[in-house]
């Protein structure tokens, strides 16, 4: 029998990782392939009013996904520190690291994969566009709340390759009928039991910690952000997209907080041309 290398791999990563393994136990994977449909429940996230939870993570510090203390806590960041000293150079390629560092949201929700034998409590991962498309279908009055556990309705989640795009992109639709999560009552109370609280699964780094990983990177990672816009084990990363003279040329930064608002600025010029 051949020695399955990949597995192999794998387990090397966990043994090296331990919190990657318990990191897949809980986010759900998105269908990946052409016709692959996955039915799904979205559930109210029992730890907040908000059905939804928004994190922010810097994603290119090595293989680790790094909340950010600065967007999500309103704390120092090195990371947002080290960006901010690498705008200030002015050079066009530590310009271009600095707008691959910051920090990228991603959004989560409570859901149930109806094709999960053990009906674990997963989370579904997704970016600005899904988020938008679902609160747009929770607050119109024509339809029911989907997250309802007695009447909601599930949602069939797919994926398509948009040509003019590096990543496949996250769409869903509306199954139709209105179904309860479970049929029987004690099932869906032992499923919200089980919820594990996102702060659980993604555990934030303290600021020694990410100044470790951060000079380790530094010191034996790729600073090109061209290679460095390679999508992460743990999370989708945004490409780096060199703005050249417009970054170059953008207002002054007097705050690492002012950051974004430059380059969203510069984006917006080179857009138009």
């Amino acid at each position: 029998m051949a020695i399955d290398f990949e597995k192999l791999k794998n387990k090397l990563a966990e043994l090296k990782n331990p919190s990657s393994k318990q990191f897949k136990s809980f986010i759900w994977k998105t269908p990946q392939k052409d016709g692959e449909e996955k039915s799904v429940r979205l559930v109210q996230y029992p730890q907040g009013d908000d059905p939804f939870v928004e994190l922010w993570f810097h994603y290119r510090i090595g293989n680790k996904s790094i909340l950010c203390p600065r967007k999500n806590d309103g704390k120092p960041c090195p990371i947002c520190e080290l960006c901010h000293s690498l705008y200030e150079s002015n050079d066009e390629k530590e310009l271009a690291l600095a707008k691959s560092l910051l920090p990228t949201q991603r959004i989560y929700a409570v859901m149930l994969d109806r094709g999960d034998p053990e009906a674990t409590p997963m989370y579904w991962g997704f970016g600005v566009t899904v988020y938008q498309k679902l609160i747009e279908l929770l607050v119109n009055p024509r339809t029911r709340n989907m997250m309802d556990v007695e009447n909601g309705f599930d949602l069939k989640v797919f994926s398509h390759k948009n040509p003019t795009r590096k990543y496949r992109e996250t769409d869903f639709s509306p199954e139709g009928e209105d179904t309860p999560l479970f049929a029987k009552k004690e099932d869906t109370q032992k499923f919200l039991a089980a919820i594990k609280p996102l702060r659980e699964v993604f555990k934030p780094m303290t600021n020694s910690e990410i100044k470790g990983a951060l000079d380790a990177w530094l010191n034996g990672g790729d600073t090109d952000p061209e290679k460095a816009s390679t999508e992460t084990a743990k999370g989708p990363a945004a490409e780096a997209d060199p703005l050249a003279d417009d970054v170059k040329n953008a207002a002054p930064v007097d705050t690492v907080a002012d950051i974004e608002e430059s380059f969203n600025t510069a984006v917006k010029k080179q857009s138009r041309k």
